[in-house]
């Protein structure tokens, strides 16, 4: 509205004329909130998984907090030929404390057989491979977690002997890994830093008290181990 008057008189008592003009029925335009984006957080890179294009034994990179038992297994890969093996996983006791050997799943039961006796390594006696796929384990091996928080420490395969029906010699790669003693992601059960369809039955397995419950796999927060928490991290672990 725009309002006219005369603002000049020579004395203030008297009758004014004041004239109002219509301008336009248009509102004035509302400003623009600019919502600030936010920064960048620094995460810290997590092990990378390098997998060999021949026939090897691999240890995985694990991450778990002090006080916890961390399975770690041997695997194989492109081992279809492979008949027999033996060798020796080698830890540092400063980190961590053998707690149990398992039997992996390409070994058979009547030819299984270990030591602990030497402190820092298992030896793992010559055994008969079953089955034909490229893939499994050698055998896993449960750690407890006793080392300072955020130290990490090697974890490495040696002393292998391997007979196979492959034509000629055959190179078998033996990968070691690293073991950090510090907090696992939200969701991860065998503190390999992914979300994966593994993590999710183990704590299908956890909310059946089949196992020892793990927090780490608490993802709803609600204090304890469940079903519900199995499906978000079955959910989690799907590609998007």
């Amino acid at each position: 509205l725009a309002v006219s008057a005369s603002g000049r008189v020579g004395k203030p008592v008297g009758t004014y004329s004041i004239t109002v003009t219509r301008q336009s029925d248009a509102r004035p335009t509302t400003p623009k909130v600019v919502e600030p984006e936010p920064e960048p957080v620094d995460e810290e890179p997590q092990p990378r998984v390098v997998t060999p294009d021949s026939t090897a034994m691999i240890v995985a990179s694990r991450v778990s907090p002090l006080g916890s038992i961390v399975r770690v297994p041997v695997e194989l890969n492109k081992a279809a030929g492979v008949t027999s093996l033996g060798f020796t996983l080698n830890y540092d006791p400063d980190s961590l404390r053998v707690t149990g050997v398992e039997r992996g799943s390409r070994l058979t039961e009547d030819s299984f057989s270990y030591d602990t006796d030497t402190l820092g390594q298992v030896r793992f006696g010559f055994a008969v491979t079953k089955g034909s796929g490229d893939e499994g384990t050698a055998a896993v091996v449960s750690f407890q977690v006793v080392g300072a928080e955020g130290s990490v420490s090697p974890i490495t395969l040696s002393d292998a002997l391997v007979n196979h029906r492959a034509e000629g010699p055959l190179t078998v790669e033996l990968v070691g890994a690293d073991f950090k003693v510090g907090p696992k992601i939200l969701g991860d059960a065998d503190g390999d830093s992914r979300i994966t369809a593994m993590d999710a039955l183990l704590a299908l397995k956890m909310a059946s008290s089949q196992s020892r419950p793990d927090l780490s796999l608490d993802v709803n927060n609600d204090g304890k181990i469940t079903i519900d928490d199995a499906r978000i991290i079955l959910n989690m672990a799907r590609p998007s």
